[in-house]
């Protein structure tokens, strides 16, 4: 079970795999990890369950890369994101005035999670839940990752941190952080999830190590759990 393995293990095979298109062997990502190999054989398995990894064998070899890295290559984000920008930019246009940061990240937000949710039809669902708290999970935009920081049950709010911010930690690109935020609850929104409040909370900008974004919900979330059927 993923839950049980440790999560700093698990973070550093995910970041090793970021540097890499094509893929890694088992003994590329134990050299770059600095980990055993036999610990990394034994995580890969695990971490393909739940959804994060995909292997493809090559001969005698098998590499292993991010499930993010694979969906990006089969399928056409980059088109998508342009053609969803230019409705959003057009929409706004349409009412005679300019969407800002925020509402542009917003629209994105809703149309990305639509998107990637007709992506997983007919694809089995990962045994595992994606999100896994605590850890930095990669996107299907290189080099950019988001973590769920840790939460109790009983919290009415959650913490998201965006590792590598396009917002590059300068003044002048604040701006880019309203995108974040509003990209962020777009998606929360678009799973159905009450969120009454959102705020960033901590930037590069101010010399913190990731972005991170705190949305606060009408009811705890372990109601939310309930009601969406989120085990």
């Amino acid at each position: 079970m993923i839950k049980k393995l440790n999560k700093k293990i698990v973070e550093e095979i995910l970041k090793a795999l970021e540097g890499t298109v094509w893929g890694m062997t088992i003994e590329e990502i134990s050299e770059v990890t600095g980990r055993h190999r036999n610990t990394i054989a034994k995580y890969m398995p695990e971490l393909e369950k739940a959804g994060l990894v995909v292997s493809r064998s090559i001969g005698k070899y098998t590499f292993w890369l991010l499930q993010t890295t694979f969906k990006y290559r089969k399928t056409d984000i980059a088109r998508f994101l342009i053609q969803s920008l230019i409705k959003v930019l057009d929409e706004f246009l349409e009412k005679k005035r300019l969407p800002t940061p925020f509402e542009i990240g917003y629209k994105l937000g809703k149309m990305c999670s639509e998107y990637e949710n007709a992506q997983r039809r007919g694809v089995s669902k990962p045994a595992e839940f994606e999100y896994l708290p605590g850890i930095f999970v990669p996107t299907m935009l290189p080099k950019l990752s988001y973590k769920v920081e840790d939460f109790k049950p009983s919290d009415r709010k959650i913490a998201i941190s965006v590792a590598n911010c396009p917002c590059d930690g300068k003044p002048e690109n604040k701006k880019v952080c309203e995108f974040v935020k509003g990209f962020i609850l777009g998606s929360l929104e678009y799973l159905g999830l009450p969120v009454v409040k959102s705020e960033e909370i901590k930037c590069q900008i101010d010399s913190a190590e990731a972005c991170t974004f705190e949305y606060t919900f009408s009811t705890t979330l372990e109601e939310l759990s309930k009601k969406l059927n989120i085990k």
